[in-house]
């Protein structure tokens, strides 16, 4: 008999709300996300604002209680909020221009409604297929760009027209880039979503997660991000070696490597980069994968170790809201840079890695608060863990992939700005997902099954059916 308030009938009335409903607005607000609109004249208002509007009037009670009452998950998501208002005073006080904290709330609904929608396996699968598919359309239409530039290359611009991308030139030749963000941006998703197309092709054995997987390696290859490569190669080599059947998993990685190793002998001698005529077009003419690993210096890699140094050095002595940029540029420049022109200071570049950036721009309590919620992300991780132990091997599955994507997104911002306190799409996304695994495991705990009864227990069958005394 089942009561109306069963948790098992509660639970299969909230995943039908949330498979149906739910996830087409869930769908609508990853494709206007990563296919950005450029505001409506008039109200200046983006699409992707009234998206987000629909969501909270549909889904805010339910959020709300997610982010205030919903253990790792609460803690992750307030402290990307805590973060915001930190870096919104930062910017108060420093005098220079004031960021709107709408991003980090932006990012903090999706993250819910992510967390929300995905903690049913079914429509997790569904949602991991899309933004694959996110993925590989994104890098067909940059290589649009790369290889032909025209009319692409107008197509992108007019989509970010308005966006907080801080973007520049992209055209033929370029390093490429999603239509959401830089080519440094646009590495985030080359190094995590290959992840989610792996799981998908173990899972169902199709196919067409195999061909997503190359075209997002081709993605790596064009993209010219060392980090986001690095990453990408030491995870899928990890779980290579880590995971059950080696031996179809380094078949996989070799599939990877030999479609690079192609990549590089197809395009690499023909890329428009090395053109004559590229550094006109773009401002991103590092060329391949390739071209960029092999111009890579020592000097070059000693100046990102000292302006992380100097992020550092000047979070500490100024620790309350961190350091303003012309008291992180006078840091940069050292003793002889005491008297710094406001242009100057403007043009010293950040350093590079998101973490030292979260003091740079909130101080010691930004560093408190992004510990905060990589200690809550990684105790959600362990959940899920321990639970998928005792449950089937495609979910053990699902688990490893989805959070070796996210370690890569967050690998990957050791070497960049962005990351998950800036908010960076790609990794929310990620951590969306980890948070509906977790999320799945605490609102439905798996029961290990009982041990079956010993012979003595059993005791003799008779011939009825039953057992007898």
């Amino acid at each position: 008999m089942v009561v109306a308030d069963d948790p098992r009938l509660s639970a299969s009335v909230d995943q039908g709300r949330a498979g149906a409903f739910g996830l087409w607005l869930l769908a609508a607000l990853i494709l206007i996300q990563f296919f950005t609109i450029p505001a409506l004249p008039g109200v200046n208002l983006a699409p992707e604002n009234f998206v987000f509007l629909a969501a909270i009037l549909a889904f805010g009670p339910k959020l709300a209680r997610l982010a205030f009452a919903s253990g790792r998950l609460s803690a992750a998501v307030l402290a990307l909020l805590g973060f915001s208002l930190l870096a919104w005073l930062h910017d108060l006080t420093s005098g220079g221009l004031v960021g709107s904290p709408g991003r980090h709330m932006r990012a903090a609904v999706y993250i819910l409604l992510l967390a929300h929608v995905c903690s049913y396996p079914v429509t997790r699968r569904q949602v991991m297929s899309l933004v694959v598919l996110v993925g590989v359309a994104q890098v067909i239409f940059a290589s649009l760009v790369y290889f032909i530039g025209e009319p692409f290359m107008a197509i992108r611009a007019w989509m970010l027209q308005t966006a907080e991308s801080g973007d520049t030139v992209i055209g033929r030749g370029s390093q490429i880039a999603g239509t959401y963000g830089a080519p440094h941006v646009f590495s985030y998703l080359l190094a995590s979503f290959p992840f989610l197309a792996i799981s998908l092709f173990l899972r169902e054995k199709k196919v067409v997660w195999l061909g997503a997987l190359i075209v997002l390696v081709l993605g790596l290859f064009l993209n010219a991000e060392r980090s986001s490569a690095a990453v990408f190669f030491v995870g899928i080599f990890y779980l290579a070696i880590k995971t059950r059947q080696r031996t179809r998993n380094l078949t996989l990685l070799g599939v990877v490597l030999l479609a690079l190793i192609g990549m590089q002998q197809i395009i690499g001698s023909q890329a428009p980069a090395t053109g004559p005529g590229a550094a006109s077009e773009s401002s991103y003419t590092h060329g391949t994968l390739a071209d960029r690993l092999g111009g890579t210096s020592v000097d070059e890699v000693m100046d990102r170790i000292m302006y992380q140094a100097h992020g550092i050095t000047s979070v500490f002595k100024h620790p309350l809201l961190g350091p303003t940029q012309l008291q992180y540029a006078r840091e940069v420049a050292g003793e002889g840079g005491a008297v710094i022109s406001g242009a100057l200071a403007a043009a010293v570049m950040a350093p590079h890695n998101h973490y030292i950036d979260i003091g740079v721009h909130a101080g010691l309590g930004g560093w408190l608060l992004f510990l905060v919620c990589a200690w809550s992300l990684w105790k959600a991780q362990r959940t899920v863990k321990i639970a998928v132990r005792i449950t089937r091997t495609a979910a053990q599955q699902e688990y490893l992939y989805v959070s070796a994507g996210l370690l890569a997104a967050m690998g990957n911002a050791l070497f960049h700005n962005a990351g998950i306190f800036s908010p960076e799409l790609a990794t929310s996304t990620m951590v969306g997902l980890l948070l509906a695994q977790y999320r799945q495991v605490v609102c439905q705990p798996v029961r290990r099954p009982l041990a079956p009864p010993t012979p003595v227990d059993a005791g003799p069958i008779n011939g009825v059916g039953g057992t007898s005394a």
